[in-house]
């Protein structure tokens, strides 16, 4: 199906037209023009499946790529009824809420939980998440007792024949108890079901840099507020370091703001060399023409120091103090700039594990170049006649 407005949106009927989803959803159409929301829904609409969508999800999917400058693949938007034969296995929840044939929903989910970055941390979802307790049944293994017809996202009727017996198996966190069909959660966490497989994951977000940890504070049924305990038993499972920083949290937080419960140490920042001159100083060179001759004008804007005049203080750079991570890695701070400072003729140099110190060793003109702090010995000028002066050095 061709889509009237040029665009990297292409819209893809998957699993025998039971999906409907984006192969590619990108912040930008061609010729680099941005993607918006009323140019997305034109393009569903003109190819007669922005009915199918769910929209709310879709929005969500719009505002990450437009806001990250990031495309996502295999956006599903949508899902038909895919038919069923006698003795296919689905899961009866609990929570009434939520449904097995939900595939949207149960896609979406598991997109959120497997790309999840901070930036996911803060931002409203489209959908209220299911939410069990450690050893609680999620749901109960039923049976179909007959075959069912589907229908596709084209509203087409797709026979049972061409469907399978489908299976459940646990997943992540999950156990299956044969004695009473009963699927039960080993710890607490959201669920997902995926492709057969029912699983629950962690409310737990650890940042790519591994020096804090986050409660997942999704909306969530039912809305089950976090213990320390929960905390607890995560960080022991994980092998946290006993040295990290744990915060207080408050269980009423609102949603969709994540609780920062655990830290590790930032490094100490440490101090870059700083040069402190105690008289003015200058980089230029004494300039010598093609001839020979020496400026002797220019020669008197060069600053001069006595003899043991104090001309410059470098402070060394100390590094900082090393931090860690939540696991114990070593965390190094950022390494100190140092600045060269080398003494050339004219200078005495003093040096201890903190500073360095340069004196004047006669009295001179200074220069400063290349890193290197000089003294030369000063010019000066005696006339012997009134036409031709010259250059004596003072002693």
């Amino acid at each position: 199906m061709e889509n009237t407005l040029p665009s990297k949106v292409e819209i893809e009927f998957r699993h025998y037209d039971l999906h409907l989803q984006i192969k590619s959803l990108c912040p930008f159409i061609e010729e680099e023009k941005p993607l918006t929301k009323e140019i997305l829904e034109q393009i569903l609409h003109d190819n007669n499946v922005i009915e199918s969508c769910n929209l709310k999800i879709l929005e969500w999917y719009f505002k990450k790529v437009t806001t990250l400058g990031e495309a996502i693949a295999d956006v599903m938007l949508g899902h038909g009824s895919a038919p069923v034969r006698e003795g296919s296995a689905y899961i009866k929840f609990e929570n009434s809420e939520f449904s097995h044939d939900d595939a949207t929903y149960w896609h979406f989910v598991q997109y959120l939980f497997k790309n999840l970055s901070e930036y996911d941390l803060n931002q409203p979802l489209p959908v209220t998440l299911l939410y069990v307790r450690k050893d609680e049944t999620i749901g109960t293994l039923e049976r179909e007792t007959e075959d069912k017809d589907g229908l596709t996202i084209k509203k087409e009727v797709m026979p049972a024949s061409q469907g399978f017996i489908k299976v459940i198996n646990p997943g992540e966190n999950v156990q299956f108890y044969e004695e009473s069909n009963k699927f039960r959660a080993t710890l607490d966490g959201y669920v997902v079901l995926v492709n057969g497989v029912i699983s629950v994951y962690p409310p737990f977000y650890v940042t790519e840099d591994s020096m804090n940890l986050y409660f997942i504070n999704y909306e969530r049924s039912p809305h089950t507020l976090l213990k320390q305990s929960d905390v607890n038993d995560y960080k022991f499972c994980h092998k946290f370091s006993e040295a990290v920083t744990n915060h207080r949290f408050d269980p009423e937080t609102p949603i969709g703001e994540p609780i920062l419960l655990v830290s590790g140490k930032l490094p100490s920042e440490g101090t870059d060399a700083t040069l402190e001159f105690y008289v003015e100083v200058d980089n230029k060179y004494i300039d010598i023409d093609e001839n020979g001759q020496i400026n002797y004008r220019e020669v008197q804007k060069f600053p001069s120091v006595l003899e043991n005049d104090l001309i410059v203080k470098k402070t060394k750079p100390i590094k900082g103090k090393d931090g860690h991570d939540l696991f114990g890695n070593v965390v190094q701070p950022r390494f100190p700039i140092d600045i060269i400072l080398k003494n050339g003729s004219g200078t005495i140099k003093e040096e201890n594990d903190t500073e360095v110190i340069m004196y004047a060793k006669n009295e001179g003109l200074i220069n400063y170049s290349k890193d290197t702090i000089s003294v030369s010995e000063k010019l000066q000028i005696k006339k012997i006649s009134t036409t031709a002066p010259v250059m004596s050095i003072q002693k």
